[in-house]
């Protein structure tokens, strides 16, 4: 083979790789791709961390209710078996007691 079709052939060779390369690390949309690619990832991580911290405020919320309806329920009791205890008509007191509210489902 002819030395200057070698030579010619591996001058091409790595213009193509140089270039390639070169038009790689230049090319601006490529970059400006990468970034938004991660903006929108650490967007996304933040939204999810946003969700499960409403998530849990309103688990926790939800509990808080369960034990303000149980103290509910013990403070009224309290106060309509003090009211059949203490009151002369006892007709009302008694009733007081009916109206105890029921147990709810969760318990």
């Amino acid at each position: 083979m002819n030395p200057l079709i070698i030579e010619l052939g591996i001058t091409l060779a790595l213009g193509l790789v140089l270039g390639g390369v070169i038009g790689f690390k230049v090319n601006p949309s490529l970059k400006k791709t990468k970034a938004l690619e991660e903006k929108l990832a650490k967007m996304q991580e933040e939204q999810d961390a946003y969700k499960q911290k409403v998530t849990d405020h309103f688990q926790s919320t939800a509990g808080h209710f369960q034990d303000l309806a149980k103290r509910y329920r013990v403070i009224y009791t309290h106060m309509a078996e003090g009211a059949q205890e203490l009151c002369q008509d006892t007709r009302s007191s008694s009733s007081l007691l009916e109206l105890i509210p029921e147990k709810t489902v969760s318990e």
